[in-house]
């Protein structure tokens, strides 16, 4: 099962569109996460004609018919996606014991704008942002998104884009 992670689009307000590399991506894709912060339903609708199967949450700054967090099994993996401004800003022994709390396997989050993956009991992974849009405290990140394989385990890997 292969699956890409992108969010915090902010699109048309921080970013004018999604990359071609993420695009290109979820066609490739079995499956694709999205952390919420599209700002905009034609960035679902834009995802969608690249891939159906796109598992969405609501973020913070999303005025969107979408739920705050959902959760998927695959592979007798359990994964749960949520936005995490519901933690404050990157708080990530807050994000961990709601991992915790809800014996997932990985916990997908956005929010932040920067990448994070750590794969101790629980695998946490905030994939970036997805168009390079500054973060609500002014940041400006690089633009990223991330892969994921589910087999036997979960393999997980950041990119960046150029």
């Amino acid at each position: 099962m292969k699956i890409i992670v992108a969010g915090d689009f902010h699109i048309p307000e921080r970013a004018s569109k999604i990359p071609k590399e993420i695009l290109i991506s979820c066609e490739k894709s079995d499956l694709v996460v999205c952390t919420g912060d599209y700002t905009s339903s034609k960035v679902i609708e834009e995802l969608k004609k690249k891939n159906e199967n796109i598992v969405a949450v609501r973020g913070n700054c999303d005025f969107l018919n979408l739920p705050e967090y959902r959760e998927i099994e695959i592979k007798n993996k359990r994964i749960g996606v949520i936005h995490s401004h519901q933690f404050g800003r990157n708080n990530i022994p807050l994000i961990k014991k709601f991992a915790k709390t809800k014996n997932l396997d990985l916990l997908i989050f956005g929010h932040t704008h920067r990448p994070f993956l750590e794969e101790e009991e629980v695998k946490l992974l905030n994939p970036g942002t997805a168009t390079g849009a500054f973060s609500g405290i002014g940041e400006k990140q690089e633009k990223s998104f991330a892969t994921i394989e589910i087999n036997e385990e979960i393999s997980i890997k950041i990119r960046k884009i150029l």
